[in-house]
């Protein structure tokens, strides 16, 4: 199942603990659900569009075949040993989704803007010089960066899907 996003709206003023928006998701290409979240910390709500009946159960469906979301960083409280994870859903994967696209509009607009490295687990900005300035007339800095920062991966020429997956690396 292919599983897609449309017509977003975020309301970033209104987002506090979670991300306020509204889009319609699409399954297999064809939009069938209503989603949103009210950014208060809540769930995202999931509703059948009409002539539509059924689709969120087959979205819920779907995220109990997928594998479980592992958090390394955490321990399962059952056995330590063990890193902790739980099972996915229809409502995370859409979440998922919008934090994605959110997070890609964040991404080209700063990489239009600037030039933008990644080290390690940081992104790095050189405010106010882009990447076809910095290749013009500082190429010097290049070196520097090269010279302080042996792991840097300049994002901006990368394509964007590799960019985008360095960028989620570093911002999540």
């Amino acid at each position: 199942m292919k599983i897609g996003i449309k017509k977003l709206k975020v309301c970033q003023w209104m987002s506090e603990e979670t991300t306020c928006f509204d889009c319609l998701v699409t399954l297999d290409g064809v939009a069938c659900i209503e989603a949103s979240n009210e950014g208060h910390g809540g769930s995202t709500f999931l509703r059948d569009l009409p002539d539509h009946h059924g689709s969120v159960a087959r979205l819920t469906a779907y995220a109990k075949t997928l594998p479980p979301i592992v958090c390394p960083d955490m321990r399962d409280p059952n056995d330590p040993l063990r890193p902790f994870s739980y099972p996915q859903s229809a409502d995370g994967l859409v979440d998922e989704l919008v934090y994605d696209a959110e997070g890609l509009k964040q991404m080209r607009k700063a990489l239009k803007k600037r030039a933008t490295f990644k080290t390690g687990k940081t992104l790095r900005h050189y405010a106010g010089i882009t990447w076809e300035t910095l290749c013009a007339r500082h190429a010097v800095l290049f070196e520097k960066v090269k010279a302080q920062f042996p792991d840097a991966v300049w994002l901006n020429p990368l394509p964007e899907d590799e960019a985008f997956a360095l960028w989620k690396e570093a911002t999540r």
